[in-house]
């Protein structure tokens, strides 16, 4: 609690800066454990079973954040504090089956966070993920060279991901997640399903 008193009054009021901070604090978690565990997740963690039960316990842990947390804060009163946990959250999200956005749009509401808020903050902390992705296929073109199909693929994905955060802001100021639990505890009850047959 102090070190986040000292580096709160550090950054002062600016919310902009605080975001910033709380996003690049939130991305320490999961850079750590895939660091250190990407052998297990690799390996231990690809059981079918395991993805469908993690898909419906996701899904469960989602309904239940967005049905009995407050839902109060916006974007800019989340806590440098809150962001660690969020990013612990994106961590689990190694785990095949855990959702990336899905963890951490629960801890977000978990934490308080509006719908709105949830999902802004989690599409934020994705960035520097795609970005780094970027990089990594900047560095693969200047191996082989450029081609029109391939930058028709990355303009495509790029048009097709913006909308597809725009509408779900949209969405989720009005309406719950439910279709989204609905469907993962669906496809997790589905793979159990073809397992046991």
């Amino acid at each position: 609690a102090g070190i986040q008193t000292l580096v709160e009054r550090r950054i002062g009021d600016d919310h902009k800066r605080r975001l910033a901070c709380g996003i690049v604090i939130a991305c320490v978690p999961a850079a750590l454990a895939g660091l250190l565990l990407e052998d297990v997740v690799q390996t231990e963690f690809r059981s079918p079973a395991l993805v469908a039960v993690t898909l419906v316990v996701s899904g469960l842990a989602l309904q239940a954040a967005d049905r009995l947390a407050s839902r109060r804060k916006e974007v800019e009163a989340l806590t440098l504090a809150d962001a660690l946990v969020i990013g612990l959250a994106q961590a689990v999200a190694l785990v095949p089956g855990v959702s990336r956005s899905g963890a951490t749009i629960t801890a977000a509401l978990a934490l308080g966070a509006s719908r709105d808020a949830a999902a802004r903050f989690s599409f934020l902390l994705s960035a520097p993920i795609v970005f780094g992705a970027g990089l990594l296929e900047v560095g693969e073109m200047a191996r082989v060279g450029i081609d029109l199909p391939f930058l028709v693929g990355v303009a495509t994905s790029a048009l097709v991901g913006y909308l597809a955060i725009r509408y779900l802001l949209v969405y989720v100021r009005t309406r719950s997640y439910s279709v989204f639990v609905w469907y993962r505890i669906a496809v997790g009850f589905a793979v159990l399903g073809l397992l046991a047959r």
